[in-house]
């Protein structure tokens, strides 16, 4: 019997000294819980809609989904056909050698000092063009030969001879690159989903030379990078100052985003987030004042978004709210969903 009652205070004495230690942590979120009964503190800053975008607030308006649409990728077109306009044809089609930059070209040759070749593109979207962009890559077999690239003006119905639907250059090697970009009054360059371009050399020798083009083609601009002003506000709900800023902690098939910039701003504009290229450039933004005081909001947008293919894409960012000047905040969380 006493070997149990000692064995008994033992097992006592053990318990009250592996239970009674010390435990040590720090509180990062302001918001007060409480388990029994169940109740929460009303969140000193909210989220709520923006006008400018689907949004989704949830519970409490701590959370929050955005879905934006980013335009259509920009369509790209080459000739469906051409026309020797001086000279003679000598090997190649259309459009099959003038489609990739490899070893295949449309080879024309001159006729005594010129050689001209238009090219014909057709079932082009009929969309108001925002910008027409043409790409010539070319060659000649013999050095300087000056050359010309015009894009029609169905307004006009000539051939460009100056702006930017002209261009000219003095040939100097393989492959020559060169680009016409249209900006100004682009719709004049198309008609019912046609264009053409022609592009001339010329050169004083008597020997007859060759007109070599590796690559044609035309990226047709039709709708502007959308803005989206606002998709989200910040609203505070007391009288602290806060310091907010985005922060990504995970993504999924941004590669086809070629570019996407998410801002804060209050008057003055702060970018948070940054994509070029399908890679994330910035992922982090710099805090900018919430100043204190009931109703007291900032503003979420989103600009220069564009993406080459079509697909759902998915940002998962943080915003963190700090009170300002101290190192207690809140990590609410935000999924932009890009179509």
């Amino acid at each position: 019997m006493k070997v149990r009652r000692v064995n008994s205070v033992f097992l006592s004495i053990s318990l009250l000294v592996i239970l009674v230690v010390s435990v040590k942590g720090s509180v990062w979120n302001s918001l007060y819980c409480q388990a029994l009964p169940i109740s929460c503190e009303t969140p000193k800053v909210i989220l709520e809609s923006g006008t400018a975008s689907q949004s989704t607030i949830y519970m409490n308006s701590t959370s929050a989904k955005v879905s934006v649409a980013a335009p259509a990728p920009v369509p790209t077109y080459y000739p469906s056909g051409y026309n020797v306009i001086s000279g003679a044809s000598v090997s190649g089609t259309v459009p099959e050698s003038v489609e990739a930059v490899d070893s295949d070209y449309l080879v024309i040759r001159s006729t005594e000092f010129t050689v001209s070749t238009e090219f014909l593109f057709s079932s082009m979207t009929t969309n108001t063009p925002a910008q027409l962009n043409f790409t010539v890559i070319s060659e000649y077999d013999i050095a300087s030969v000056n050359v010309t690239i015009q894009v029609w003006n169905y307004s006009s119905s000539v051939y460009a001879t100056s702006g930017e639907g002209y261009l000219t250059y003095i040939s100097t090697g393989v492959n020559e690159t060169k680009l016409l970009s249209i900006n100004t009054d682009p719709q004049f360059y198309t008609s019912s989903g046609y264009t053409k371009i022609n592009v001339t050399g010329i050169n004083s020798t008597t020997t007859q030379f060759q007109q070599k083009i590796n690559q044609i083609k035309l990226a047709y601009e039709y709708s502007a990078s959308p803005t989206y002003d606002y998709v989200l506000k910040v609203v505070n709900r007391v009288a602290e100052n806060w310091t907010v800023n985005l922060q990504v902690y995970d993504n999924f098939s941004i590669s086809r985003l070629s570019s996407l910039n998410i801002t804060i701003h209050d008057g003055t504009s702060s970018n948070q987030i940054a994509i070029t290229g399908g890679s994330i450039t910035k992922s982090e933004g710099q805090p900018i004042d919430l100043p204190g005081g009931l109703g007291s909001t900032i503003y979420i947008s989103i600009t220069n978004l564009q993406a080459t293919t079509t697909d759902i894409s998915y940002l998962h960012v943080y915003l963190k709210t700090m009170v300002l000047n101290t190192s207690t905040y809140n990590l609410f969380i935000i999924v932009f969903e890009i179509t």
